[in-house]
Formats: C-alpha cells, sequence, structure tokens
C-alpha cells in the first residue's frame, strides 16, 4: 500500500484544483451507479477532479476481481487529495476486520466511508432499519397481513442482516408470530428469488399473505417465475422488495428507496469540507423512503411515494415511458459497442488498434483515454509504459516503446493537462489471471456498464497483438538464422550443384520448422521435469518448481516424481513412465499433481527418453499447466465469428464453452442466469445450423482445418477436454 512516506519520496503533484478520488468494487448495479454518479456530479458541480477506481471486491477467488485488486496499491497522496470508499460491498467477502486493514493505510488522506463506520473516519449510512419498520407497518396497519413469507440476504451482510432484524422486531411489536419456514435463505441475487419462490410454492409450504424480500432483485426473481407460469402478482401473490431500483417502478413494486445518489453527494460535500480543513461529523445518517404501488395491495392507479415525512404525495411520471426509451437507447449503445469490439479485434497489430480506440472512443463520449502496459507483468507496480493518450484537444506523439513511468503514478508528468477540469475512470487489463495493464477513461458516458464493455474489448485486443508480435519476432528470428547459414554454406560450397540441393534442404527444413512452431507455440513457457531410470527428479526448470508449489532453492534431486501425482492419477503415470522407457519412444499424457499446497494441478505433457552415449538414462516430461492455459490460450473465435454473427454476450458464452467452462461456471462468471446461459447456447447451435453439443464441435474442427490447413494437437486436446 501507498504509505505517507511514498508520497514523501514522489513529492506532492502540483494540482491546480483538488482531486477526490473513488474506490469501488464495481459499476452496473443501482447501488455502485448511485453512490458513483452523485458523487461525480457533486464533485463537477464544486470544480473539483474526480478519479475512480474500480477494485473488485477483496480477497475474491474470482480472477476478474482479483486482478483488479491491485489498485489498492494505486492510492497515494500523489494521484489524490481525498478519498471517498464504499467498504460494505468492497469486503462483502473479506469482512470488516479485513476491510480495516487496507483503509488504515489511507488515514494519511481525507477519508469518507459509505455503508460502514469506522473509528475516526466520517461514514454515511442508509437507516435501512427505519425503512424496513416502515415497509412491514404498512402492511400490517394497511392491509392487515398476518403470515409473512420473508426472503433474507446472505447471512453477515450488514445491510442484510439489518433489514431482517427489523422486520422481526416489527412482528414482535404487534404480536405477531414468526414462522420459521416461511424464511427463506436469498443471496440478494435474482437467482435466490426465483428458488424462494419455488420453495413457497411448489414444497407445501404453510399459506402466507405475503413476500417480503429483502431487496429489489430477489423480488424480481419472483416476478419472473410466476410471469413464467401466466400468474400475475399483481393481486394474486402480494410482494415487497427493498432498494427501489429502475426496473422496480415498471414492476409496480412496492419497495423502499434507498438514497444512493445522495449519499453520493453526500460523500462529495463532507470531503470537499474535510479538505478544506472544516470539522464534519463522525456519522451521517440519511433516511430511505417508502415507495407504496401495487403489488403490495394498493390499487391506486398512481404509485404513491411516503416521503421522509411520512406524508404520501402522487408521482404522475411515465415510468413505462421513460423506461422504454432508455432500453431503446441502451440497445443502439450496445449496437455501437459491438462494431467498435470488431474493430479492435479485427485489428491484430497494436498501432491499428490504437488508431481504432482513438476514432471512436470520443464517439461514445470518452473524450479523454490513457493506456498504459506493465513493463514487468510479474512485476507490475514497478513500471509502465503510456501507449495512447488523447486528450480534448489532440493525441500526444508517442514512440512505439511508449513513455515509460513509476506504475502508481498513473501517467507519466506533462501528461495530464492542469488547466482543465478533468474525470476519470481506472479499470484494470488483464486476461485470466495475467495482467496486463491499466486504462484511464474520460467519464462522459452515464451508462456505465459501456466502461466494463471497452476494458474488456481492450485486454482482448491486447493480449492479441501480444501475441501477434511475439510470433513475428520469432519468424523474423527463423528468417535471420536461416539467411546466415545459407550464407556460410554459399561460402563452403564451390558446385553450384551442390549448393543448389543445400538450398532445398533447408527450405525444407524452414518448412518444417514453421510448420513445428506452429504446433507448439502456444505450450510456452513449458513445465520441464528429467527423471532418472528410478523416476526421480534430476532436474526441473523454474516453472516445474511453480507447478509443484516449492522454492527454486528447495532441493527436490533424489525426490520420487510419482510421490506428487493426484492417487487417482499414479497407476496411469507409472504405466505412462514404463512404456517410453521400455519401449523408447514418445507419449503423450494427462495427469494431476498435488503441490505442496495441497493444491491440484492439471498438467498436458509431453514425455521423451534421455539418451547418453545410446543408453537410455531417464525420461523428459515437457507439459503445460492446463486451467491458465485454457484462459489465454487464442481460439480460432476470430476467423469463426467473421463467418457467424453472434452478439457481444452470446461471444462470450461461446468463448467460455470452448474454454471448458460448464454452464453455472458461465452464468456465475458473468453475472447472469444459468437458464439464460442455456438460451444462448441454444442460440449458438440454431446459428450454425447443428442441434447438439458434438455437431457443433464437429462443425468447429472442419472450420479448424480449412482455414488453417492442419490439425492442430493442441486443439484436439481442448476438444477432446471439453466433449468429456
Amino acid at each position: 500500500m501507498a504509505t505517507e512516506n511514498s508520497i514523501q519520496n514522489f513529492g506532492y503533484y502540483k494540482r491546480n484544483r483538488r482531486t477526490v478520488g473513488l474506490l469501488i468494487d464495481w459499476l452496473g448495479t443501482p447501488y455502485h451507479n448511485g453512490i458513483f454518479t452523485g458523487l461525480h456530479d457533486y464533485l463537477a458541480e464544486k470544480d473539483l477532479n474526480f478519479l475512480c477506481f474500480i477494485t473488485g471486491r477483496l480477497d475474491s477467488d474470482l480472477e476478474s476481481e482479483k486482478c483488479r485488486n491491485i489498485f489498492f496499491d494505486f492510492i497515494s497522496g500523489y494521484n489524490v487529495d481525498g478519498l471517498v470508499v464504499t467498504p460494505l460491498s468492497i469486503g462483502n467477502i473479506s469482512g470488516k476486520k479485513r476491510m480495516w486493514e487496507i483503509l488504515k493505510s489511507y488515514t494519511y488522506l481525507p477519508m469518507v466511508t459509505l455503508g460502514e463506520s469506522y473509528e475516526n473516519i466520517p461514514s454515511i449510512i442508509i437507516d435501512n432499519e427505519k425503512g424496513m419498520r416502515w415497509l412491514i407497518s404498512h402492511l400490517i396497519k394497511d392491509h392487515g397481513y398476518q403470515r409473512f413469507a420473508f426472503i433474507k440476504g446472505q447471512e453477515g451482510n450488514k445491510d442484510a442482516d439489518m433489514r431482517f432484524n427489523a422486520f422481526k422486531r416489527v412482528l414482535d411489536e404487534y404480536k405477531i408470530p414468526l414462522d420459521p419456514r416461511l424464511i427463506i435463505e436469498g443471496d440478494f441475487r435474482i437467482d435466490s428469488g426465483k428458488l424462494a419462490i419455488k420453495k413457497l410454492v411448489d414444497e407445501k409450504h404453510p399459506d402466507f399473505d405475503v413476500i417480503v424480500s429483502a431487496n429489489d432483485v430477489m423480488a424480481l426473481g419472483v416476478i419472473e417465475i410466476l410471469r413464467a407460469r401466466n400468474m400475475n402478482f399483481i393481486g394474486n401473490i402480494p410482494l415487497t422488495g427493498f432498494d427501489d431500483i429502475e426496473i422496480s417502478q415498471y414492476c409496480q413494486l412496492t419497495t423502499v428507496k434507498q438514497p444512493f445518489y445522495e449519499q453520493g453527494r453526500a460523500a462529495g460535500e463532507t470531503i470537499e469540507r474535510l479538505l478544506a480543513g472544516e470539522k464534519v461529523e463522525q456519522l451521517i445518517v440519511q433516511e430511505p423512503e417508502l415507495v407504496i404501488r401495487m403489488s403490495c395491495g394498493c390499487f391506486s392507479k398512481k404509485q404513491t411515494t411516503v416521503s421522509k415525512q411520512n406524508k404520501p404525495h402522487l408521482d404522475d411520471k411515465n415510468v413505462q415511458q421513460d423506461i422504454t426509451f432508455h432500453k431503446i437507447l441502451l440497445d443502439y449503445h450496445l449496437e455501437e459497442f459491438t462494431d467498435i469490439n470488431e474493430s479492435l479485434i479485427a485489428s491484430l497489430e497494436l498501432d491499428d488498434e490504437l488508431d481504432v480506440i482513438y476514432k471512436e472512443f470520443p464517439q461514445l463520449g470518452i473524450d479523454q483515454c490513457y493506456i498504459s502496459l506493465y513493463q514487468d507483468p510479474e512485476n507490475p507496480l514497478s513500471l509502465s509504459r503510456l501507449i495512447l493518450a488523447y486528450d480534448r484537444e489532440k493525441r500526444f506523439p508517442i514512440e512505439d516503446k511508449g513513455i515509460q513511468f513509476p506504475t502508481t503514478s498513473l501517467l507519466p508528468p506533462g501528461i495530464l493537462s492542469q488547466k482543465d477540469r478533468y474525470s476519470l475512470m481506472a479499470q484494470a487489463l488483464f486476461q485470466g489471471y495475467e495482467q496486463i495493464g491499466f486504462v484511464l477513461f474520460g467519464i462522459g458516458e452515464r451508462e456505465l456498464r459501456m466502461y466494463e464493455i471497452l476494458r474488456h474489448a481492450l485486454s482482448i485486443a491486447l493480449k492479441g497483438a501480444k501475441l501477434i508480435n511475439s510470433l513475428k519476432q520469432y519468424t523474423e528470428n527463423l528468417e535471420d538464422q536461416v539467411i546466415s547459414r545459407t550464407k556460410e554454406l554459399t561460402l563452403a560450397n564451390t558446385q553450384l550443384e551442390q549448393e543448389i540441393v543445400e538450398r532445398k534442404r533447408i527450405e525444407q527444413k524452414l518448412i518444417q520448422s514453421e510448420e513445428h512452431f506452429k504446433e507448439v507455440a502456444l505450450l510456452l513457457p513449458t513445465i520441464i521435469f528429467e527423471l532418472d531410470l528410478r523416476l526421480r527428479f534430476s532436474f526441473i526448470n523454474n516453472a516445474g518448481y511453480e507447478a509443484l508449489g516449492v522454492k527454486e532453492e528447495e532441493p527436490l534431486q533424489s525426490q520420487y516424481f510419482i510421490d506428487y501425482i493426484h492417487e487417482d492419477d499414479e497407476e496411469v503415470v507409472n504405466e505412462f513412465c514404463t512404456k517410453i522407457l521400455k519401449q523408447k519412444i514418445t507419449q503423450y499424457c494427462e495427469f494431476r499433481i498435488i503441490n505442496k499446497v495441497k493444491k491440484s494441478i492439471t498438467i498436458i505433457s509431453k514425455a521423451n527418453p534421455i539418451f547418453v552415449d545410446g543408453l537410455i538414462k531417464g525420461i523428459r516430461l515437457s507439459g503445460i499447466n492446463l486451467k491458465p492455459f485454457l484462459s489465454s490460450v487464442v481460439m480460432p473465435e476470430d476467423l469463426f465469428f467473421e463467418h457467424y454473427r453472434f452478439s457481444p454476450r452470446v461471444k462470450e458464452v461461446l468463448i467460455l464453452m470452448l474454454q471448458g467452462y460448464k454452464t453455472k461456471e458461465i452464468a456465475k462468471k458473468l453475472f447472469i442466469a444459468e437458464s439464460t446461459v442455456k438460451a444462448h447456447i441454444r442460440a449458438i447451435y440454431t446459428e450454425v445450423g447443428v442441434d447438439n453439443r458434438t455437431d457443433f464441435f464437429k462443425i468447429l474442427e472442419e472450420y479448424q482445418v480449412n482455414h488453417f490447413g492442419y490439425h492442430s494437437y493442441i486443439y484436439s486436446i481442448l476438444t477432446k477436454l471439453i466433449k468429456e
């Protein structure tokens, strides 16, 4: 983490206006978007700079969040003067204590937290308890409901626990018994709402008067199932939510409106006062609003909002018209994103990709963009190279190698204009677990999901350009070697016929080398183990040490290779090694290693005998760790997508399917329902013209042969694994 000492080493950056940073794990939900937009708007009104870091949740197992966690180390007085943090969502997995370990590294900066309070740090929270009390009291007093079904949020989440406890207290005050059979566990996601209504309706739970959902998203899951069964929930099954997300208005859902936008503005006002040296309240509590619509059993034609003073007023806003307009506008935006994504993917050269970005991004309202690559992805916090920079006025001229600068500085000195106010969003660029770099987007477009779509497209394009560049360098080196060898042969041979024969022989070797390179290029870097006749280690390379989970200085010679093999694979590996030693042949095998930290790693390996003076002295195994390879391997989807037309989301599903992920895993990675994933897969089969998975992979294999002219060994392995 950056510290006060590190700031002194850099020296405070000379800024004409103060810069406020926001640490937030994600954008796209009403909670995140409301806070982001409220803070952004307030800072714009007050002429303060805004710098947002998308960090992912702390200590998440998801690769998409782990790679974003690097931004926790970017924060310093060099790039921000004050900080607003959303610890409740960032620390959703790790908990408050672990979150404090992060926050205390920034206590030298003026700081405000949202949703969770910490000692000596001003905090802004929303009174969830009061909102739930209003809601349950309305259902009891105005409707007379007595039997309540409740869909909970995940246990341990502060908001979820507060809402459930408030629900129980109100029932107790009205002497209404709580039936444990009507309490359904949820997790704030739409799928848990679907599961809850199935349990309540299909599993013969006791009768209930009303369903109270701890948030709107789970309530939407209930509505989706009821509509799929041709049931109109309004008038049949009273239902309420909590949060008042946009679609809840369209569904006429009675709920509690969380003032997320106002919370963001309050955070801006508080941090502004702290920067001015003023004293502020340590705890600011904001009240929600009870929004009464038709779903609870109130059948007025217009929705009613109970304000903070609990006085109803009518809202004449045409909600459905606004939402329909927003959806149409979003569809147009998504079409633009698709065109840009395809242009980026089609541009295999880095310079071409940067030209596409400079041409297209301003059309989306992104009038500033700065892209940097890590000099050493294994040590990303050291140095980075700025490869593209443009602002409202111009594109900065940058040489091929880029402009080098300390990573945590975010930009080289002199790039960011100090005369104009800026609003920037920092997004991590990564593919799988591999860090690539980061991008600073100028914030202009209100559809915040756009930035994640563009981040993903940039990551894929930059990774592809990197691989293409590596292949070009290899080919150029190979050509240089051939030229050098040809010159030597010309000088060494005096007879023209011998020279022609030798040239043909070299050309044939070049062709064979090129074909061989196509097969093995994707295997680099390779795990290498050398074993003696008793299958003891005699040599291990760095990748091998990493696979075994031990340090390179730890002596492994004389240890038995079989001791690291998964017990279910020991027999296969023994037969595999015996066959190589006895028959003196090369073999391929897949097996699992259990490393020092008890982690299972699947290896695809090629093995051949080691000969010394004509005698077999051992075995050499060359292999790859399958999981990271599957997450970064270049599949033939680029050419495949040119032939078949898929939407961006269907493409994401197809790529994950090719990488071997199951339906549930794809749904989790893309934050969509499993039924939606299955629908996308059916759409893929329909577009290709097949009925099942087996025929689909036959078509894909034929496509590989037709366009590349050979059967790739790697592709064959992947196809086999995916089918199994």
